[in-house]
């Protein structure tokens, strides 16, 4: 899948670009099938060490970091008792090395924003976006939530068979894009439903 993707879209697994001042970094995600214990998720080292090396090269630019999976203790559940979602405090939806990585933001004072997906955490999830301090400046932690299905039990349910498909709505049920505005001295993070055409919610992201 590797060398698919680098012959698609002609880029390596990690890469980093400028989006005028803003300094983008992408981080990849292991395949888990080639983990010795699958469950347990880790971040390569390589890919760490490209972390801490692009958040130096681009040190005098605020920083966004992109990876699939959130962070350790960031993305919740909306109802534990009922496992409603996927979350950040189970093995394998986040990495098992989450607090490397919180350790080379916290070294880098420009890493301001991280983006992740994979949990398909539900609408008002808890700290779905939130923002803790890590080496004295605040980093935000965005989940980015599933246009298509939410939550442990909803989604496209396939009958046996394949002849079948049922689609279960999460409830609420929302269709989510997320719009991100970079400004001096902080970032706006906004949803938007496109079931029901209105802005839900915006959060502001402080760079320094």
């Amino acid at each position: 899948m590797a060398d698919t993707y680098r012959y698609v879209w002609g880029k390596e697994l990690c890469y980093a670009w400028s989006s005028g001042e803003v300094a983008c970094i992408m981080l990849d995600y292991p395949d888990p099938c080639t983990l010795e214990d699958v469950p347990r998720v880790y971040i390569a080292q390589e890919s760490l060490a490209f972390l801490d090396q692009k958040l130096t090269e681009y040190a005098a630019s605020p920083a966004i970091v992109l990876m699939h999976c959130p962070l350790y203790n960031t993305v919740l559940d909306r109802d534990p008792e009922q496992y409603r979602d996927y979350n950040s405090l189970q093995h394998f939806f986040a990495p098992e090395n989450s607090q490397e990585i919180r350790d080379i933001l916290a070294r880098h004072s420009n890493a301001f924003l991280f983006l992740s997906g994979h949990t398909h955490s539900g609408w008002e999830a808890p700290d779905l976006v939130c923002t803790e301090q890590l080496g004295g400046h605040p980093v935000t932690f965005a989940n980015l939530m599933s246009p298509w299905y939410t939550g442990t039990r909803t989604g496209p349910q396939v009958e046996e068979g394949g002849a079948t498909v049922t689609y279960i709505p999460d409830d609420p049920d929302v269709l989510p894009t997320f719009a991100l505005r970079v400004f001096d001295h902080q970032a706006s993070i906004r949803v938007r439903d496109h079931n029901s055409k209105q802005w839900l919610k915006e959060w502001l992201a402080p760079l320094r």
